[in-house]
């Protein structure tokens, strides 16, 4: 029945990285959440066409990006940004994430960051388990 919650077992797949060494290649570090932030989050998502700043990676200069994950609302706001209805700092806010301390990522944009990626091992943990529907 497609109405029935479905259980979801999500899996855990642990790399090893060398920060040490990947600080030799071509990176862009956002500490906080903030309007430079921001301007590179909607530069990322508007395409080349209504970039506002040489803030991007649509030319793939950098190697890697580690800061915040934007809130999953961005396109919608990334629109009234584009068109003039919110300002950058508004915009900011409302890609805020939700919970800033544990949601940060680290992106690699080139293949030869990602090669630095060791595989140790995939995770089945039960305790994450959640239903679908």
């Amino acid at each position: 029945n497609d109405n029935e919650a479905k259980l979801v077992r999500p899996i855990i797949i642990k790399y090893q990285l060398d920060i040490d060494l990947m600080r030799k290649f071509r990176g862009q570090v956002f500490p906080c959440p903030c309007e430079e932030w921001a301007e590179f989050v909607y530069n990322n998502r508007v395409g080349e066409r209504f970039v506002i700043s040489n803030s991007h990676n649509i030319d793939q200069k950098y190697d890697y990006v580690y800061g915040h994950v934007a809130d999953g609302k961005v396109a919608v706001i990334a629109n009234q940004y584009k068109y003039d209805k919110i300002d950058i700092s508004s915009f900011c806010q409302q890609i805020q994430p939700k919970f800033p301390a544990k949601n940060e990522q680290l992106s690699f944009h080139t293949r030869r960051t990602l090669a630095r990626l060791k595989f140790l091992e995939v995770i089945e943990d039960d305790s994450y388990c959640y239903r679908s529907r």
